[in-house]
């Protein structure tokens, strides 16, 4: 499926260390399962790093340091697609559907999802994304962080609201890729 690129946001200690501990856990433990089979399946992988704050964790570092086709992305805004070029890298890989994964959901991740909505279909598990334990999005049930994603869009952005798909977890969408193959 070679019109698939994974988006992996602001995975740095400054923000995942945020989550509550055992969120924290069983989402890396998601995102390394669903990065090993992005890297089995030659998928493009961009590593988005807010500036000024670190490293992407070692785990997940020190997975993507064995992969031929990742590509660093710097970001000094919530959303990527603001001041970066990763609208033209996902041209250049012939792009047509994002997976993204990450933190924070309710701002970087959330933000990077409605501004790739214009141009892209979007995807999203609720294993592979976090927010700080204090957030209203951490606290809130499946079906409201669902909502969420579905239903905070701006007037001038609902119309894209149809292209960002929430799935369960990331074995969906690993489903998902497999039955598009």
């Amino acid at each position: 499926m070679n019109d698939l690129a994974i988006l992996i946001i602001d995975m740095q200690k400054e923000f995942v260390s945020k989550l509550d501990p055992v969120k924290q856990a069983a989402m890396i433990a998601s995102q390394m399962n669903f990065i090993k089979y992005s890297m089995q399946n030659n998928l493009p992988i961009i590593n988005v790093r807010y500036e000024s704050c670190g490293k992407t964790l070692n785990p997940i570092r020190s997975q993507l340091v064995k992969y031929r086709d990742v590509f660093p992305i710097k970001k000094s805004t919530y959303s990527v697609f603001e001041a970066s070029d990763v609208d033209k890298l996902l041209c250049v890989l012939g792009a047509e559907k994002l997976f993204i994964m990450g933190v924070n959901a309710m701002s970087c991740v959330y933000e990077s999802a409605v501004d790739a909505s214009r141009h892209y279909e979007v995807h999203v598990a609720d294993d592979l994304i976090g927010s700080p334990m204090a957030s209203i999005f951490a606290k809130s049930d499946l079906e409201e962080r669902k909502k969420y994603f579905k239903s905070s869009y701006n007037e001038m952005d609902k119309k894209y609201a149809d292209r960002i798909f929430y799935h369960d977890d990331h074995k969906k969408f690993i489903e998902y890729i497999e039955k598009k193959k």
